[in-house]
């Protein structure tokens, strides 16, 4: 590395660069990921929302620093919201119409993000984006330690926000159209000596990015616990600090375009697609003429069908064609295969584009250990960020839902200490005694804190020093701070089941929530929007390393639980007959799913029970206008309800079954309006009485008592009683 001669020079000028990169990374989201850490100390509690020297000032007075942490709820109420919404991924093929394959193509993606237990850690992304407003996963493929040592696992993991290493300039909410990206992790020593063999003097345990150049402070600004810190420079159990960076390099790109249905496949050099083409010049050729042969007549040939034996008539006179030999035949062949191959390149098109392409580098003590260029064929860097807000370019304004609680949760905790004092410190203020004629001193002070206790004095009754009544103004200010940090997160009392007034009505509360929800819809929109990007890579993982076969094997696994299939059955069956596909049917399929390109759409359920059935209800009416208007609702729809109803998925999933056995009875559209109506979609209130009726009663559901009342009403002039 110190060699600045001949081909070393590139390689520190590289170096260099990459030092440069990490240099702004860390100066410019200094003060962002102080405060990331403050977020999630903030959100913990657990003793850590007081700063040491507000703690210290406290402690001196002989007070415990106690915490009411006020913010963990609202995190938890967030998250939970994030739990109830359901994110459904559908691939389109883009040039086909083939619906089959887009459903073989979703249940790959579902089975292999199921196989990779990517609900678990989307779940911790989405905790660290609503904490701090940065979370970030990490797709990987690799076959080290791999469940799968054949073909290896897709692995995806979560990254600490404060030690992702991203370009400040980038503009995009991904960050993909930045320099660089990277990761700062920790590495035992025992991987590091059988990693990389050849550096065993870097093998020095701890952390030394704090140690270079200044570039950063601490290993807690970049996500490392402070009960951890003690153990980094254990010589045999210790971590060393392991640099990954990601960056683009430009080149050309090669691709070969279809002309006719906008296929592109991508190549690294031009000889590569020409092979490409030339194969299938040659391959189109052989199909051309595979149907014919040549048959020797005498001193003449002709060429023929293969199966009817009919001679290929001359397209000019439509007699059978005659050559004088069979050379003359072959050639004649040989100038159809080559017609046919020409069509191929008058298909296809050869096209150069420049792109950057991403490369790696691993590095310790500014070292590198290894070096490569991107494995996978996205061109991205394999990382999807979630933002969870950012207001502006400065990576300072990226912030979750906590940042703007810090004020109130301080105010509310010293607000509440100093209260707890005051009542602590006051109860008995004091006493005025005569020094003569009075009681025993000592006997007053035991009096404070003894009850029952008889005090004798001499002449002059000693006089109680009361204390200063505390104001109504310091508990209006304390539930005021409780007040704020519902505000100013945008979860109101409504939201978590409680209410603001005495007396309020439904239609107010539903409001109320609904403007929370929509209040927090941007974070959740930003989540959905990082999720399709997540998507996207994984399933490029899958297209580029997932043999047919291993798809096949975990859709069967996942299948194994749930069917995967339209109408209940599984995905390998045909959706009409419900019969088993054939093997070799099903791995063609698959194998166009790993060739063909797709657009990703997704669609998410309502977060809350209320909006669902709300969904529900409304999903209902519109199937009653179609019965109303005479045509029966058929499988398709039923399926959809089914799908709406929140029912157990075995429940759900026998219910689509029995929608596609053959009727019975002919279809009776009254029959599904009344059924409909009945089940809540006419906009009818359920019964609020044990006995059948509504509160107003009189109807014809009513029990005898209320039956009798309406006698009585109708009898009785204008309704009166009688």
């Amino acid at each position: 590395m110190t060699d600045i001669k001949g081909e070393y020079r590139v390689e520190n000028d590289n170096l260099k660069q990459k030092q440069a990169y990490f240099r702004a990374w860390a100066n410019t989201t200094q003060t962002a990921r102080y405060k990331f850490n403050r977020d999630f100390q903030y959100a913990e509690g657990n003793g850590k929302q007081w700063l040491a020297g507000a703690r210290q000032k406290v402690q001196m007075t002989g007070r415990p620093a106690m915490e009411f942490n006020q913010i963990l709820p609202q995190v938890e109420f967030v998250a939970g919201m994030q739990r109830d919404m359901e994110i459904d991924f559908r691939l389109l093929p883009r040039g086909y119409e083939d619906i089959r394959l887009a459903e073989i193509a979703t249940a790959t993606l579902k089975a292999a993000s199921d196989f990779t237990r990517l609900p678990r850690i989307s779940d911790q992304v989405f905790d660290d984006g609503i904490i701090c407003g940065l979370g970030v996963w990490e797709v990987l493929h690799t076959f080290d330690d791999a469940d799968d040592l054949l073909w290896g696992d897709i692995v995806v993991s979560r990254i600490n926000p404060m030690s992702f290493i991203y370009d400040p300039w980038a503009t995009k909410m991904n960050f993909q159209d930045g320099e660089y990206m990277g990761k700062a992790s920790w590495i035992s020593i025992e991987d590091f000596k059988e990693r990389y063999p050849k550096s065993m003097n870097l093998a020095t345990p701890g952390e030394w990015l704090n140690q270079i150049n200044r570039y950063a402070t601490q290993a807690d600004d970049l996500g490392t616990g402070m009960n951890l810190q003690a153990e980094l420079w254990d010589q045999e159990n210790g971590r060393i600090r392991l640099l990954t960076m990601w960056c683009k390099k430009p080149v050309q790109i090669v691709i070969v375009a279809n002309e006719k249905t906008g296929e592109v496949q991508e190549f690294r050099t031009k000889d590569e697609a020409q092979q490409l083409l030339d194969g299938m010049r040659q391959a189109a050729g052989v199909e051309a003429t595979k149907p014919y042969q040549i048959m020797q007549t005498g001193e003449t040939a002709m060429i023929t069908d293969q199966q009817t034996g009919i001679p290929v008539a001359n397209p000019m006179t439509g007699q059978p064609q005659q050559f004088a030999d069979a050379a003359m035949a072959s050639a004649h062949l040989s100038g159809l295969a080559e017609s046919a191959g020409m069509q191929v390149y008058e298909q296809y098109q050869v096209i150069t584009r420049k792109a950057k392409r991403p490369y790696w580098t691993e590095m310790v003590y500014w070292q590198e250990l290894d070096s490569g260029d991107s494995p996978y064929q996205d061109r991205n860097f394999p990382y999807c960020p979630y933002v969870s807000r950012r207001l502006s370019d400065d990576p300072e304004s990226i912030m979750g839902i906590v940042r703007n609680l810090a004020d109130p949760q301080d105010e509310y905790n010293k607000r509440y200490n100093n209260l707890l004092a005051h009542l602590n410190s006051s109860s008995h203020s004091g006493w005025l005694n005569r020094k003569s004629g009075g009681a025993d001193s000592s006997q007053l002070e035991l009096m404070g804190s003894k009850p029952g206790i008889v005090v004798e004095y001499a002449s002059v009754k000693p006089e109680q020093i009361h204390p200063v009544e505390m104001s109504q103004g310091h508990f209006q200010l304390l539930q005021s701070s409780e007040r704020n940090i519902l505000r100013i997160s945008s979860i109101n009392a409504e939201m978590v089941g409680q209410t603001t007034q005495a007396t309020v009505s439904g239609r107010a509360i539903k409001a109320r929530q609904s403007g929370g929800s929509t209040a927090l819809r941007p974070r959740l929109r930003t989540y959905e929007e990082a999720q399709l990007d997540l998507a996207r890579m994984i399933f490029s993982r899958i297209q580029q390393y997932y043999t047919p076969e291993k798809i096949r094997r975990i859709i069967g696994v996942a299948e194994m639980s749930v069917p995967m299939g339209v109408n209940g059955g599984s995905v390998f069956s045909d959706p009409l007959s419900g019969q088993p596909v054939p093997e070799e049917m099903i791995f063609a399929y698959l194998q166009k799913v790993k060739d063909v390109d797709f657009d990703l759409v997704f669609s998410t359920q309502p977060l809350t029970a209320t909006d669902r059935d709300a969904k529900y209800q409304q999903a209902l009416q519109m199937a009653q206008l179609v019965t109303q208007s005479g045509r029966p609702i058929g499988p398709a729809t039923f399926n959809a309800l089914i799908e709406m109803g929140d029912m157990p998925t075995k429940l759900a999933t026998a219910l689509k079954i029995d929608s596609m056995m053959p009727p019975t009875q002919p279809a009776d559209p009254a029959a599904q309006t009344s059924t409909i109506q009945g089940g809540g979609g006419g906009g009818q209130k359920p019964p609020a009485n044990g006995d059948g009726a509504s509160s107003g009663g009189g109807g014809q559901g009513a029990g005898p008592n209320k039956q009798a009342a309406a006698q009585q009403r109708t009898q009785s002039p204008q309704g009166g009683p009688p």
